[in-house]
């Protein structure tokens, strides 16, 4: 009997490394520091991974090698020179008669 073992692209992780302790409010939905009296649900530490499906969810982002939560409403870019960019509104399509 032959066995092979194939390693998964999709079974990678891929999101973003958090840089410092990282906690979710009760709603389950805003970002705050270690030490905010909202923090109440444990979302990362130093090194951990935030999953890319979970932080696009939560509109995370690194900006200035910091991850941090964006703006609701903005458009999320991860990178390490990662600004606010504003959404961009959909053109208006025309009605056809």
């Amino acid at each position: 009997m032959r066995v092979e073992i194939k390693r998964l692209a999709s079974a990678e992780v891929s999101g973003l490394v958090s840089d410092r302790r990282l906690y979710l409010a009760g709603d389950g939905a805003t970002l705050v520091e270690d030490g905010d009296p909202q923090a109440a649900v444990l979302l990362a530490t130093p090194g951990d991974v935030v999953p890319s499906r979970r932080a696009k969810e939560l509109r995370l982002a690194v900006v200035g090698g910091r991850l941090v939560q964006q703006p609701e409403g903005a458009t999320v870019l991860v990178g390490e020179s990662a600004e606010v960019a504003p959404k961009a509104e959909k053109p208006k399509r025309k009605r056809e008669s």
